[in-house]
């Protein structure tokens, strides 16, 4: 049976289409959900403020670490593999195909530029406040962000000790 999809929240590039699956991941506790992005759909480097779990159910998705985009360092995750990302780990990637995945963790779930510039939200919102992944899912209310400057220098809070663990099928 196929899910429906909606487009993507503006925490994230234009061109994708997402599907909550379980719980919300705006809300404390489980949630799951399946990002369908198109080929060559790129994030630049970006953080999340807690583990983040992705499987790969179809396609490719290129992974690389690290503040700055270097597609030379890039690895190739296929269909079936499954990557654990560390809370405040900086890291980008690239779709090779129309590529499908899911993500799983404890919410709230939530997207750091590393680059406020990169931010697609900052360009949705005409006012210049700050709006979350959360903030564009069903029935939320926008908050005013508590902390506006910290956006703009994410890379100061980054760990760089924990490396991600990754396993294929």
């Amino acid at each position: 049976c196929a899910m429906p999809l909606t487009t993507a929240s503006t925490g994230v590039p234009r061109g994708a289409k997402m599907a909550v699956l379980r719980g919300d991941p705006g809300k404390e506790g489980l949630f799951i959900i399946r990002l369908k992005a198109p080929a060559n759909y790129t994030i630049p480097p970006h953080w999340h403020p807690a583990d983040e779990h992705v499987t790969v159910i179809s396609g490719v998705m290129m992974l690389g670490f690290g503040e700055k985009r270097d597609e030379a360092t890039m690895e190739e995750l296929p269909a079936g593999t499954y990557v654990v990302l560390p809370k405040e780990m900086p890291h980008y990637n690239r779709m090779k195909g129309e590529t499908v995945l899911q993500f799983h963790g404890i919410g709230p779930y939530d997207i750091v530029y590393v680059d406020a510039k990169d931010d697609p939200s900052r360009a949705a919102n005409a006012c210049g406040s700050r709006r979350t992944v959360r903030d564009a899912l069903p029935g939320r209310r926008r908050e005013k962000d508590p902390d506006p400057a910290r956006h703009g220098r994410a890379s100061e809070h980054v760990r760089r000790d924990r490396r991600p663990r990754r396993r294929h099928r």
